[in-house]
């Protein structure tokens, strides 16, 4: 609200209160101050055109506010008459406004609670916590984000934002210089987690426990997830953990923050997958996938999923076990297996992505693809031909045309106004200013100055056209169909950017495994499509493998580099070997200009049975 006759009101007000009151020492800023009637938040004070002001706003029963300014020394007066109102605390109009308010923690307390014995870590526990807490609020104010806060709601988010701002500066300038991996102290950010990922709240600092209630987080939940069944799993465990941790009470999150670590490499989950796998002799551009792959689920709580395909060869993401990899086409059919799903394209049906199985029985590698209305039952046989029962329906949708899809309310976009105002001055401060700066007219003064203000205007819907399609269940002959090698989407960019990676072996084709085992002793094994990573203390070596479908168990012969080695995929699905495996590893000690220095890292692991491990 502009200053308008119900400012004129106010402000005598403020006129009358000043007259008698005596004058604290300086204001407060971004704190609200109970008066009689209403609420003053000073924003800030300082020079305006040669006059020392405070700006400030006044906050009223009914929601109505007023934005003005007034000389620092009469501002000042005014609030010894207030009082200082923190967060929680009712307003002089009644009961916080909307009722969720009453929990959210004062500055004070958030302050304490996040204390530790390292001034450090309690100050990036602090700067995290007033952005967790802005977080909620922002996620239960619902449209409100967009459109404006109530009053409530924005005085207390900008009490925790210039609490953040004050902790951040105090914090800099006790510890100058780097730290983790960041120019300062304060540039760190270990718990500023997205408001969608699961750890929000709970990883590092346990914010809902710590403060909220179980409803509230509840009712966050119910927004972010909307029901997602795989969000709330997740939310669960990572309850389950924070509890834990609070109960242990666990120490602080590693430090240096920031995902940094002692040897100056970040240690956020992105930065460790590409390192391990390059540290594993697997290809570049391989880890640069993986990297980037597992730092967005986990910037997103595990949602990229296919996103970036399976091509990319992270961590494995489909149940453990035996998978098939090949690119199967027939006249009327096309069947790609990947790791976790299959492709298939039936006649003018557009190619549908589902879930397949693999078993084994007497010999026989069968496989069940999920296609409706009836799953596609066929066999894998030794020459690497997909053997199916002939002429199957598949219920799919087909391209009918184009539609036109988005719309809705569109957006909010932050537009910038900048206007021009003349302001009168005294002839006494003329001499303040350079002498272009200043407008004579006879025997008056001015100076021209920038006004800048900002507003939320609606942006245009967002419409794009994408194929319309219907349903159509068409007959397709699916007999005995010849495979090739699939060609992913890491061998395509690696081809394109270095023409000699064309010559690099094409994917492993047929029968392969997929899972991560371990066994008591420590030794691991992950199993991709095209390589396993076999693990044992600080040594981890990527290496082909084969699959030997043979008489009795499942037999799979590990080429590692040390000397080769045989495991047997047993009926329960576990995997069993002898002997002891020897590993020749590396790890990454730094750089030398554009050259990355390893480390030799050798161990010796016995086999044993490993169980398979359960994906995150």
């Amino acid at each position: 609200m502009k200053i308008n006759a119900l400012a004129g009101v106010i402000l005598g007000f403020v006129s009358a209160t000043v007259a008698g009151a005596q004058q604290p020492a300086s204001p407060q800023l971004e704190t609200p101050y109970e008066c009689q009637g209403f609420t003053i938040t000073i924003h800030r004070c300082g020079n305006v055109g040669g006059q020392d002001v405070c700006m400030f706003r006044a906050d009223m029963p009914g929601g109505q506010n007023v934005e003005g300014n007034k000389p620092r020394q009469e501002a000042i007066a005014l609030l010894k008459a207030c009082k200082l109102q923190p967060p929680g605390a009712k307003k002089s109009g009644g009961p916080l406004n909307p009722p969720y308010l009453s929990e959210m923690p004062s500055v004070e307390r958030v302050m304490q609670a996040m204390k530790t014995n390292d001034p450090r870590e309690s100050a990036l526990r602090q700067i995290g916590a007033f952005y967790q807490l802005s977080e909620v609020i922002a996620t239960l104010s619902g449209p409100r984000e967009i459109r404006g806060y109530m009053p409530d709601e924005q005085r207390i988010v900008q009490e925790y934002n210039v609490a953040s701002y004050n902790v951040a500066k105090a914090a800099d300038a006790a510890f100058p210089g780097p730290y983790g991996t960041e120019k300062t102290l304060s540039d760190n950010r270990p718990y500023r987690y997205s408001r969608n990922d699961p750890r929000f709240g709970f990883k590092g600092i346990a914010v809902w426990q710590t403060f909220l209630s179980p409803g509230m987080q509840a009712q966050f939940a119910k927004i972010i997830g909307q029901d997602n069944a795989k969000y709330e799993a997740k939310v669960a465990e990572q309850r389950r953990s924070a509890a834990e941790a609070l109960t242990a009470n666990s120490a602080p999150a590693n430090s240096p923050a920031g995902g940094g670590s002692s040897n100056g490499m970040k240690n956020d989950p992105g930065s460790v997958a590409a390192r391990r796998c390059l540290e594993s002799g697997r290809d570049q551009m391989e880890c640069m996938g993986q990297g980037i792959k597992t730092g967005l689920n986990d910037l997103f709580g595990g949602f990229v999923g296919g996103v970036m395909g399976n091509d990319i060869p992270a961590a494995s993401t489909g149940p453990a076990g035996m998978r098939i990899s090949g690119d199967f086409s027939a006249a009327e059919a096309r069947i790609i297996f990947s790791e976790g799903e299959v492709s298939i394209a039936c006649g003018t049906l557009v190619p549908q992505k589902v879930g397949y199985t693999v078993d084994r029985s007497g010999g026989q590698i069968l496989v069940k693809v999920g296609i409706a209305p009836k799953a596609l039952a066929a066999t894998l046989r030794a020459d690497g031909k997909l053997a199916g029962p002939g002429p199957v329906l598949v219920a799919g949708r087909v391209v009918i045309g184009t539609t036109t899809v988005g719309g809705g309310s569109g957006g909010y976009e932050a537009q910038t106004h900048t206007t021009t105002q003349e302001r009168q001055i005294a002839a006494a401060d003329v001499p303040n200013y350079s002498a272009d700066a200043v407008h004579q007219n006879g025997m008056e003064y001015s100076v021209s100055e920038q006004q800048t203000s900002t507003t939320y205007e609606p942006t245009a819907p967002q419409r794009r056209v994408e194929p319309a399609t219907a349903p159509k269940t068409e007959r397709c002959n699916i007999g005995i169909i010849p495979g090739k090698p699939p060609v992913g989407l890491v061998a395509g960019l690696s081809a394109l950017l270095d023409p000699s990676a064309a010559k690099a072996p094409p994917k492993p084709f047929g029968l392969r495994m997929a899972g991560t085992y371990a066994a008591a002793s420590g030794m691991r094994i992950e199993f991709r499509i095209d390589s396993a990573t076999v693990e044992c203390g600080e040594a981890h070596v990527a290496m082909p493998y084969d699959v030997e479908n043979a008489d009795g168990p499942l037999k799979l012969k590990m080429k590692n580099p040390a000397g080769a080695f045989v495991v047997m995929l047993r009926s329960d699905g576990n995997i069993e070997g002898s002997g002891t495996v020897n590993l020749a590893g590396r790890v990454i000690t730094g750089s030398r200009g554009d050259e990355i220095v390893y480390a030799a890292r050798n161990a010796s692991c016995p086999v044993g049975t490993l169980a398979p491990k359960r994906a995150d």
